[in-house]
């Protein structure tokens, strides 16, 4: 599943700081991406979305969350990479959900 995304919330995503790449927080990102599909696929629950990782706002970077299927509870990885920002300054992000879930 392909998906991208343009955060409208930027500053509640971004972690700045001083003198470094600028990051979106492990934890906004989950709940960005988690909003995101449940948006887009019109479900009325929300997944829930583990980003162990912050990602690096540059061009192309990726992190790799989890998502728990709430319907079914199986588990799938979500690639999520950072694309660039939109006319706003707000991030723009590809978000992908792998086709099958996570062996266990």
């Amino acid at each position: 599943m392909r998906i991208r995304f343009i955060a409208l919330a930027m500053l509640a995503v971004l972690g700045l700081a001083a003198c470094s790449t600028p990051t979106a927080d492990k934890a906004a990102l989950a709940k960005t991406v988690g909003d995101t599909l449940t948006a887009q696929i019109g479900s009325p629950q929300t997944p829930q979305v583990n980003c162990p990782n912050p990602l690096k706002l540059k061009a192309e970077e990726q992190t790799i969350c989890e998502l728990v299927n709430p319907s079914d509870s199986q588990t799938y990885e979500v690639t999520v990479t950072y694309k660039g920002q939109n006319d706003q300054d707000a991030p723009i992000y590809d978000i992908r959900v792998a086709s099958s879930p996570k062996k266990s």
